[in-house]
């Protein structure tokens, strides 16, 4: 067998081993997000990164859906299972499509650091936006770990935090701040406060 050949043969296995893992990674993030949940009495999610839980959860179950419609689509169907595999590649591609446009919709923003005079705070602000609805939860952050301590909301749709339309300042062992309700100069003010978790860190 040629070298050329042999390259051949094991690029699509290594696809398929990659499939694997990837269905195998996506199956554990999900299975972490609801450990969580269910320790916490759902009073706290997994952050992985910037990414929150709902977030995990979308992005798990599209890749979970490509890798499932890769393998079905390339695996050699057994003489009298041609039906059967057809079915299952069509049922994966429409999920896979389905689990996109969901996640389109779902998975958008992950979370922002808030930051105090430019430094982290040890707090995350996850903003969720639809029509003209604009829902805003403060997170404390413990590793992997995220517990929401403040939740409000703005106007228009509008999320200040991903803008950086909001300030913030440490004093006598508290955050005090401040963000837009909604977008533009002329934007009226709201103010919050918080405990300071730690010295604000600057990298």
């Amino acid at each position: 067998m040629s070298e050329r050949t042999l390259r051949a043969s094991q690029h699509p296995r290594m696809l398929q081993i990659a499939a694997t893992m990837a269905v195998a990674a996506a199956t554990i993030a999900v299975i972490g997000v609801a450990v969580v949940d269910s320790a916490s009495g759902g009073d706290a999610q997994l952050l992985l990164g910037t990414l929150p839980s709902r977030h995990v959860v979308g992005v798990s179950t599209i890749l979970a859906f490509i890798a499932i419609s890769y393998m079905l689509c390339t695996v050699s169907a057994p003489s009298g299972w041609l039906a059967p595999v057809v079915i299952g590649r069509l049922l994966s591609i429409g999920g896979a499509l389905v689990a996109v446009f969901w996640g389109f919709l779902t998975t958008p923003w992950p979370v922002t650091p808030l930051l105090v005079a430019g430094c982290e705070s040890g707090y995350v602000v996850e903003e969720r936006s639809f029509l003209f609805l604009s829902s805003i939860d403060v997170l404390e952050r413990d590793g992997l770990i995220a517990t929401p301590v403040l939740h409000t909301s703005a106007d228009d749709g509008h999320q200040p935090f991903t803008a950086g339309d909001y300030g913030a300042r440490a004093a006598d062992g508290q955050i005090a701040g401040w963000f837009a309700l909604d977008p533009g100069p002329a934007a009226r003010l709201t103010r919050f406060e918080l405990p300071l978790l730690q010295s604000p860190n600057c990298h």
